[in-house]
């Protein structure tokens, strides 16, 4: 054979770079096809994830209703900022009923003050948290002043307060909303299922589901908030566990540009990077999606334990 005819038939065996390139190409095309299929998967999985978790915490809440007698409060027994007072969530209560036991335990919860606990809050409770928020599931972060400044775990659950709202200094216009007595300080007197409750002051309501007069299928109980949206956001403390519908989902200023992180009486409100909109629990445990877009007097109506609104089932 001569050494020509070999060397030509050596060289079919190879790749032109054209078609190299055309191979480069289709693969790029179906990479390009697949990732946006991949990532709708992805997104799928954690939103079923998240609304697990919220259905979890809802039913801990009705166990501790049936052994209490009322859903767990958020109380706080000296001032929001003081690490020295056992100001503990309503989430730290239920920890007891979801696995928790060991956690509950060491953080001596209700009886230690937050300062005592530092090791114990600083723990991440994968059940409080939403697979979708990259900065939750980063780890416990610092500079909380409500836990005086140590390393906290997060939540992206949290209780509603209702949907009246607006006696902070700073307040955006919009957002400020009286409940049916004329009342706006949502977190102290919130007209939904959970708000700081202040037992030094003497204060010591309670919330049975025999006072969600609108019904608790019409009634959030839970919903979700990212925890890049607000720097008040662990789930030991008792300011930083609660959120108002009385903001917008996903809030924003009225020209569409974000608050600043620390900024609570504009951020605290439910937020979630699922498209399209976010995650409830309701108070009959149900786990509803709510669509961004509404309307903000729905939205408030589905916030309120008593407020005789008439409003759509979420």
């Amino acid at each position: 054979m001569r050494l020509s005819t070999y060397l030509r038939q050596r060289c079919r065996l190879a790749f032109t770079l054209l078609e190299l390139l055309v191979v480069m190409a289709m693969i790029a095309v179906l990479v390009g096809l697949l990732l946006p299929a991949v990532q709708k998967v992805r997104e799928a999985a954690s939103r079923i994830k998240c609304a697990n978790n919220l259905k979890q915490v809802a039913l801990a809440c009705h166990t501790y209703h049936d052994t209490w007698g009322n859903l767990p409060t958020n109380t706080l027994y000296g001032p929001a900022t003081d690490p020295n007072a056992p100001n503990w969530s309503f989430l730290a209560r239920l920890l007891l009923h979801i696995e928790q036991k060991n956690l509950y335990d060491q953080a001596k919860i209700p009886i230690n003050t937050i300062a005592q606990s530092r090791e114990q809050i600083g723990y991440q409770i994968q059940t409080f948290l939403c697979p979708s928020d990259p900065v939750s599931n980063q780890g416990p972060r610092d500079g909380d002043q409500c836990v005086g400044g140590v390393l906290a775990g997060l939540t992206n659950i949290k209780g509603v307060t209702g949907a009246n709202w607006g006696w902070w200094p700073g307040t955006d216009p919009q957002w400020v909303n009286p409940d049916r007595s004329g009342n706006y300080n949502g977190m102290r007197q919130g007209d939904g299922i959970f708000w700081d409750q202040f037992i030094y002051l003497g204060e010591k309501p309670t919330v049975r589901l025999t006072d969600i007069t609108d019904g608790t299928s019409n009634t959030f109980l839970l919903g979700e908030a990212l925890a890049s949206r607000c720097e008040e956001n662990n789930w030991a403390h008792a300011f930083d566990a609660v959120a108002t519908c009385a903001l917008d989902p996903n809030v924003t200023r009225a020209d569409g540009t974000a608050y600043e992180p620390d900024e609570w009486w504009n951020t605290m409100g439910f937020s979630s990077l699922h498209p399209g909109g976010l995650q409830f629990a309701c108070a009959d445990g149900s786990v509803r999606f709510i669509n961004t877009s509404i309307p903000r007097a729905v939205y408030r109506a589905l916030a309120t334990r008593a407020g005789g609104e008439v409003a759509p089932p979420p």
